[in-house]
């Protein structure tokens, strides 16, 4: 990802994302949780960035979805 000039577009399905979609999301959790890996963002591999930029998104950035023929 770079610094935009103008604008950054974005294309991603932002539940696989935020880690809170799929069918393998609950025991993915549960299996951090057995090997003693916390939930908390020190944990993860980009600090929480990923996790932080996904709810800002939800909040502030605009969505567009296309119109199907």
């Amino acid at each position: 990802m770079t610094r935009p000039k103008r604008h950054l577009c974005i294309v991603g399905d932002s539940e696989t994302l935020n880690g809170s979609g799929g069918k393998d999301a609950g025991n993915k959790k549960k299996d951090k949780a057995a090997k003693g890996k916390g939930s908390g963002d020190r944990g993860s591999a980009d600090g929480g960035f990923l996790r932080r930029w996904m709810e800002w998104l939800g909040e502030e950035a605009e969505l567009r979805y296309a119109d199907y023929l």
